[in-house]
C-alpha cells in the first residue's frame, strides 16, 4: 500500500478531471500462478483490486474496477 500512496496522493490532486481505472490483471483463462494452497493469483489480485478501491473512493475518487469478473471486455 504504501507504493500506492505517491500514486493516490497525485491522482486526488487532478481527482474532478480523472477516473482512476484499477484494472484486475488476469482473467478466467489465464488466471496466473497458482499458490501453495490453490488459490489462483487472479483471486489475490480481485481482493487486492477491491481494497484499492475502497481507499481510493474513501479519498473522493471516481473508479473504475476493470476485470473483476474474469473476462476481458
Amino acid at each position: 500500500m504504501r507504493a500506492l500512496f505517491p500514486l493516490l496522493l497525485c491522482a486526488a490532486a487532478c481527482a474532478h478531471a480523472a477516473t482512476v481505472a484499477i484494472d484486475v490483471g488476469h482473467f478466467i483463462e489465464e488466471p496466473g500462478a497458482t499458490s501453495a494452497r490453490g488459490r489462483p493469483e487472479l483471486d489475490f489480485n480481485r481482493d487486492l483490486a477491491v481494497e484499492i478501491e475502497s481507499a481510493a473512493r474513501r479519498d473522493g475518487l471516481r473508479t473504475m474496477l476493470i476485470g473483476y469478473d474474469g473476462f476481458m471486455s
